[in-house]
């Protein structure tokens, strides 16, 4: 079986609505063909914490914070009541919250992007679903390369060598 549909949501920051696009994303998709959530790479994660211990925004927090664990995974399943054959909740996890990059080197952990992907490619073309990844972190700026917190037309990637190549053609090279 060929791989049908997978969607890589990105953001350049915390809090820019990641999370919560891919828990839209679940649902939205749910109704038309079966579904998966991944987020192969998360920071912030407590390492104290157990699978079985309350994690991610609960009804019975006043400010959905998951009382300060961090735990993407958690909200996604949570926000679109996703059954478990719907989010897998594996990967690599990292104390620190900060870029992944910073949290591997903090954590004394090389990321092997190539070896998750893998991973996951072997498992998204085996069982046929639309996936919805959610990445951390990326590149934003204007057209021109400025920094884009002033606006303008802005180009993101979730990678820095996608970046590049689109700003290669933006700007003619």
């Amino acid at each position: 079986m060929n791989l049908k549909f997978a969607c890589f949501v990105t953001g350049t920051d915390t809090g820019v609505g990641k999370t919560v696009t891919s828990a839209a994303l679940v649902c939205c998709l749910r109704p038309i063909r079966p579904v998966r959530y991944w987020k192969p790479i998360q920071t912030g994660i407590d390492p104290t914490q157990t699978p079985e211990a309350p994690r991610g925004p609960r009804p019975d927090t006043d400010d959905g914070s998951g009382a300060g664990i961090d735990d993407d995974t958690a909200t996604v399943r949570w926000l679109s009541a996703a059954h478990d054959d719907e989010v897998l909740d594996a990967g690599v996890r990292l104390p620190r919250p900060v870029s992944p990059h910073l949290a591997a080197r903090s954590a004394g952990v090389t990321l092997r992007v190539a070896e998750v992907v893998s991973s996951w490619r072997a498992r998204a073309v085996e069982d046929g679903r639309a996936w919805i990844v959610e990445g951390a972190g990326g590149v934003m700026t204007t057209w021109d390369g400025q920094p884009a917190k002033n606006g303008g037309c802005i180009v993101a990637a979730g990678d820095k060598r996608v970046h590049a190549e689109a700003m290669k053609l933006l700007n003619g090279a």
